[in-house]
């Protein structure tokens, strides 16, 4: 089975973090100076929704008739591929 695209990028060097509580390894990106305060519900609640959204958006992921999934980027590209499967 064929996959719509995939590209490599050549391998960078992990950049060395801020500060003690950031965290870059493998592509990802983790920060954990984010304090809340017990009584500030709202913000805790900001923060909850933001840490619990799915990775991707329900409305862009397909199955097509061909069993694979499919996937409608939310911004095209630079050369104009605005989907994935």
């Amino acid at each position: 089975m064929r996959v719509g695209r995939v590209r490599r990028t050549t391998a960078v060097p992990p950049a060395k973090a801020a500060s003690p509580w950031h965290a870059r390894a493998a592509g990802f990106d983790l920060h954990r100076g984010r304090t809340v305060r017990a009584e500030d519900r709202g913000v805790l609640e900001k923060l909850c929704h933001y840490l619990l959204r799915p990775p991707l958006a329900q409305e862009r992921v397909e199955l097509l008739p061909d069993a694979r999934v499919g996937l409608t980027r939310a911004r095209p590209w630079a050369d104009g591929t605005r989907a994935l499967g």
